[in-house]
């Protein structure tokens, strides 16, 4: 995750991505696959600039990941946790 992060000179680093603009994340849809606990989910990303009020910057996206079940704990009380996570943006 650190090398993600850190590319491209912290490009995606959310503690440098913050002090330029805020993003907001729209669930359209999600969809079980046919792989044992496997989803599909669809979603917009919409960037919002901190210093200019135009309107944002909307992307579309679609992950892949895998749900498995864990111990529960405090803040997941169901105990379901991300396995694996693939996304992409989407063309237009």
């Amino acid at each position: 995750m650190t090398s993600y992060y850190r590319a491209n000179h912290d490009a995606r680093n959310p503690l440098v991505i913050y002090t330029k603009c805020w993003q907001v994340t729209r669930v359209l849809r999600t969809l079980k696959l046919p792989a044992e606990n496997a989803y599909q989910v669809d979603y917009i990303l919409e960037q919002h600039d901190n210093s200019h009020p135009l309107p944002a910057l909307t992307t579309n996206w679609r992950a892949t990941m895998r749900v498995v079940q864990g111990k529960p704990t405090k803040g997941n009380g169901l105990g379901l946790w991300v396995d694996s996570l693939d996304f992409s943006e989407e063309a237009r």
